[in-house]
C-alpha cells in the first residue's frame, strides 16, 4: 500500500478551504494584536524567558510557542504562535474530514459550526498551553485514523511524536490517547503500537527527567495540592458552564447527529469516546475539587466532527447550524471589540497593566521589585515594564507557582527593593489605579530567605488547649550565601492550626534563631503553646 503524505492533496484541499481560513486567521491576528494580556499568558511569557523541559504548573510547550514570536514583540508577538495554531488545527481537522468522509463537502459549514463553538473562540488568539494542546489533538486525530488503517513506521513514528507533544503541551492529552485505544482495544493486540508508545515516550522521557530531578512538582500540584472539598456548587458550575462555553443551541443539533452516526466504524467511536470521556471524567472531578471549563477543550473537536458529519448531508440541520452561525457571528464580534476597546464598564481583570507597570516602575526607580502572593501580577508587571527581574512570594493563603522554583530572589538579597502587597502602612505606602488599591512597602535591606522552609517532625496526635509543645525543627539553607537568621528584622516562625485547607489560627514558636551556613542544615527545638480553638473540628 503506497503511503501518502501528511497533506493528501494539499492544493485542492487549501483551495476548497482558503477563505473561511483566512478569514478566521485574520480575525485573530487582529484580536490578538490589539487586546490586553490576561495575567496567565503574562505568567507563560515568563516561562519562555528561562526556557527548560518543564515548569510548576505545565509541560513546556506553550514557552516555546511564546518564544518563536519574541523576535516580533508586543502581544502579537507573544500569541502569534497561537493564531497560527487555531487556523492550522482547522485545517488538519478539514484535511481528516476529507480523508475519512470521501463524500462532496461544505468548508463554509464546515468552519461555521467552529466558529459556534464558542470555547474556540478563546484559544484562537489567547495564549495559553490549551492552543498547542488543541493543534496536536488535530494532529494525533489525523495520524491516529491512518495508524488505525495503515500500521507503517511512518504512521508509527507520527503516531509516537504526536502523542509526545500532546503530552508536552498538556497533561490532559493523556485523555486522549487513553479514551482513541479505549474505543478500538483490537489495537493492543498490534505490536506497531507499542512501538508507536515506545517512540512517544522516548521524546517525553526530559521532561518526565525534569519532574524527579525537581521532586515531581505539577504531579504533586494537579493531583494532590489543588485538591478542595466537596462542594455542589463545583457540579452545577461545571454543567452550566459545559452548557455555555459549547454553545446551548447547539446541543439539539449534537443529538441529532450522534443518533445518526454509524458507530461500526472505529474512527467515529473514537470520537464518541473522547466527547464522552472529557465530558465524564471531568464531571467526576468536580467532586474533588473546582473545574476550570478549558479543561474539556479537547472535547470541541470531536464535537466539531460529528456535529458536521452528522450534518452537512440533511437539508434541514445544515439550515439549522447555519442559522445557528449568523446569530453566534454578531454576539461574538461585540465581546471581542469589548475586550479591544473596554468601551463598557465590566469588571476588569486586567485592572490597566499597562498604567499599573509605569507607576511601580517610577516608584520603584532602580531598586528590585517584589510582588506578594501574586505569580500573575508579577509576570504582568514583568512584561509591560521589560523587568524580567521581578520575583514573587507565595505566603499561606496562595498556592505554589513557578516562582518557586526560580532563584530570581537572591538577586535581591541585601539590597533596597520595592515589595508590592503585604503589610503596609494605608497612610502612605498606596496608589489607586482606577477602582484597583495597590499597597507597597520600600525596604531598604532585603533578606531573601523564602526558600528556607522549616519542616517539623514528631508531632503530638493530641493536644488540649494551654498545652506547651516541643517540636524538633530543622531549617535547610538552599543558597549559595549565609543566612544569619538573627540579623532578620521581625522573623518569626509560626505553628499554623489548619482544618482541611481552611486556616484556623496560629501560634508563635519560640526558639533561638543562629546563622546556618550556605547548603547546611540546622537542627534545634521549638515551642509553643496551643491556642483556643474551635472544637468539634479536626486539625
Amino acid at each position: 500500500m503506497k503511503l501518502r503524505p501528511l497533506f493528501a492533496n494539499y492544493t485542492n484541499y487549501i483551495s476548497n478551504s482558503q477563505l473561511p481560513a483566512l478569514l478566521w486567521l485574520v480575525l485573530n491576528l487582529f484580536q490578538a494584536a490589539l487586546s490586553t494580556l490576561t495575567e496567565d499568558e503574562a505568567y507563560y511569557w515568563m516561562y519562555s524567558h528561562a526556557p527548560d523541559w518543564g515548569f510548576f504548573d505545565h509541560p513546556p510547550m506553550i514557552a516555546l510557542f511564546i518564544l518563536a514570536g519574541h523576535w516580533l514583540g508586543g502581544e502579537l508577538g507573544l500569541r502569534l504562535l497561537t493564531v497560527l495554531a487555531q487556523v492550522s488545527s482547522l485545517l488538519l481537522l478539514w484535511q481528516l474530514v476529507r480523508e475519512h468522509w470521501p463524500q462532496p463537502h461544505k468548508p463554509g459549514l464546515f468552519f461555521a459550526i467552529a466558529f459556534s463553538i464558542l470555547i474556540f473562540q478563546v484559544y484562537g488568539f489567547i495564549a495559553t498551553p490549551d492552543s498547542p494542546l488543541l493543534l496536536f489533538a488535530a494532529l494525533f486525530l489525523l495520524i491516529y485514523r491512518r495508524f488505525s488503517i495503515q500500521q507503517s513506521w511512518m504512521n508509527m513514528l507520527l503516531l509516537g511524536a504526536s502523542s509526545a507533544f500532546l503530552l508536552y503541551s498538556k497533561y490532559h492529552g493523556v485523555l486522549l490517547i487513553g479514551f482513541t485505544i479505549l474505543s478500538n482495544p483490537r489495537l493492543l493486540l498490534r505490536w506497531e503500537l507499542y512501538i508507536a508508545g515506545i517512540i512517544g515516550i522516548c521524546l517525553f522521557f526530559p521532561h518526565l527527567w525534569w519532574q524527579y530531578s525537581q521532586d515531581f512538582p505539577s504531579f504533586r500540584y494537579h493531583l494532590v495540592e489543588r485538591m478542595q472539598q466537596f462542594k455542589w456548587w463545583y457540579v452545577s458550575e461545571f454543567i452550566i458552564n459545559m452548557a455555555l462555553v459549547y454553545n446551548p443551541l447547539l446541543w439539539p443539533a449534537l443529538w441529532k447527529a450522534l443518533k445518526y452516526t454509524n458507530y461500526k466504524d472505529t474512527f467515529n467511536r473514537a470520537l464518541l469516546f473522547n466527547l464522552a470521556g472529557f465530558f465524564l471524567f471531568f464531571f467526576l472531578s468536580t467532586f474533588r475539587g473546582h473545574v476550570q471549563p478549558q479543561w474539556t477543550v479537547i472535547a470541541a473537536i470531536p464535537m466539531l466532527l460529528l456535529l458536521y458529519t452528522g450534518s452537512y448531508q440533511d437539508i434541514h440541520r445544515t439550515r439549522y447550524l447555519l442559522r445557528t452561525f449568523y446569530i453566534v457571528l454578531p454576539i461574538v464580534l461585540v465581546a471581542r471589540s469589548l475586550l479591544i476597546w473596554e468601551w463598557l464598564p465590566l469588571p476588569n481583570q486586567f485592572f490597566r497593566p499597562e498604567a499599573f507597570a509605569e507607576q511601580v516602575k517610577a516608584l520603584a526607580a532602580e531598586r528590585h521589585v517584589a510582588f506578594s502572593r501574586s505569580y500573575q501580577r508579577a509576570s504582568l508587571y514583568a512584561f509591560y515594564s521589560g523587568d524580567t527581574a521581578v520575583f514573587s512570594a507565595g505566603t499561606y493563603k496562595s498556592r505554589r507557582s513557578q516562582f518557586d522554583l526560580w532563584e530570581k530572589e537572591q538577586a535581591m538579597h541585601l539590597k533596597p527593593i520595592l515589595w508590592m502587597g503585604g503589610q503596609s502602612n494605608p497612610e502612605r505606602t498606596f496608589f489607586t489605579l482606577g477602582k484597583d488599591t495597590f499597597t507597597y512597602t520600600e525596604i531598604d535591606t532585603f533578606y531573601a530567605f523564602y526558600k528556607m522552609q522549616p519542616v517539623a517532625d514528631k508531632l503530638p496526635d493530641r493536644v488540649v488547649a494551654g498545652d506547651t509543645v516541643f517540636v524538633p525543627l530543622t531549617l535547610y539553607n538552599p543558597y549559595p550565601y549565609r543566612l544569619d537568621l538573627a540579623a532578620i528584622p521581625a522573623l518569626q516562625i509560626m505553628a499554623c492550626w489548619m482544618d482541611g485547607k481552611t486556616w484556623m489560627g496560629f501560634s508563635p514558636l519560640s526558639l533561638s534563631l543562629p546563622g546556618v551556613e550556605a547548603g547546611q542544615k540546622l537542627n534545634t527545638t521549638a515551642w509553643f503553646t496551643v491556642p483556643e480553638l474551635p472544637t468539634g473540628r479536626n486539625y
